[in-house]
């Protein structure tokens, strides 16, 4: 947009800082502090989280502004809009540098600044100046269609290796896998993951709204999962094991950046952990105190 209506040049803000705009970096000087914190307690999925709710800031802003309708009428506070954006994409560059070095030194180079902004200055709003050149842009992720998706996935199975003797093991369809157990009872161990695999994981908190069984599948629940920030429709084999009025309003714990599936024709978002007690039933894990939906698991 930038280039688009100004040529690559950051435009003037004489009026940008409105009371919205403030708090845009009010909010990203209070998740500065929210990442400090977290990454003195060790805390470093959810120190991310914190740099990322400045992204998320931004994003909406850039929505409820709308630059793009605005220069028919107004082209300064076109400038300003763009301006603020490009200001708070400064302060993210920084903001996520602990985390994503490579993405924050690509941020860099978009914004044509060989060094981050000092991590003192996020939320700063005028650390770019008026007329400064920003290089063409680019994408700076790569979008993965279905297809190479479906394509790695095929690869991955197919260099699976065979089991002479596959472990019996109990499966709820998008409601949590269940370890295979040996003769007294015990889950039997897995291969060992190393710590990047685990945090490749999302685990939060969902609160189930509503629940109601799947048609012709006996053993299918819908769930409607309130993840805090959104609302999540999961399908999970624990209709033996409870009843649709049973789980309404119980807190559960959700792998949610699990691909969807399609079940039964549902579009099952979502992966619900189960444990299995010494009889064989599925019970919920669920948080030992109510904790707000979206809570993240680490």
């Amino acid at each position: 947009l930038t280039h688009k209506y100004f040529d690559g040049n950051i435009p003037p803000a004489a009026n940008r800082l409105g009371d919205v705009e403030q708090k845009l970096f009010a909010d990203a000087r209070d998740a500065k502090k929210q990442i400090e914190d977290s990454i003195e307690r060790f805390r470093f999925r959810e120190a991310l989280g914190f740099a990322m709710d400045i992204v998320r800031s931004g994003n909406k802003y850039l929505t409820d502004t709308e630059p793009w309708k605005v220069y028919k009428q107004d082209q300064q506070r076109t400038g300003e809009i763009l301006n603020t954006c490009l200001q708070l994409v400064a302060s993210i560059r920084t903001a996520i540098a602990p985390f994503l070095p490579d993405t924050s030194d690509k941020i860099g180079k978009l914004l044509n600044m060989p060094e981050p902004l000092a991590w003192e200055k996020i939320g700063d709003d005028n650390v770019l100046q008026v007329g400064h050149k920003l290089p063409e842009a680019t994408l700076l992720f790569a979008k993965i269609e279905d297809d190479e998706i479906q394509k790695q996935l095929d690869k991955l199975h197919s260099t699976k290796p065979v089991a002479t003797e596959a472990p019996k093991t109990k499966v709820s369809p998008a409601g949590g896998g269940v370890a295979p157990r040996d003769g007294g009872g015990q889950a039997q161990s897995k291969p060992s993951i190393t710590f990047d695999d685990f945090t490749k994981m999302e685990l939060r908190v969902g609160t189930i709204e509503s629940a109601e069984k799947v048609k012709n599948a006996d053993k299918l629940l819908q769930l409607t999962v309130n993840l805090g920030d959104q609302t999540r429709t999961i399908v999970s084999g624990i209709a033996n094991h409870y009843a649709p009025e049973d789980v309404v309003g119980k807190q559960v714990c959700v792998v949610a950046n699990l691909a969807p599936r399609k079940i039964k024709g549902i579009e099952s978002k979502g992966m619900i952990l189960m444990a299995e007690d010494a009889d064989g039933k599925l019970r919920f894990i669920t948080p030992s105190e109510k904790l707000a939906s979206g809570s993240s698991i680490s």
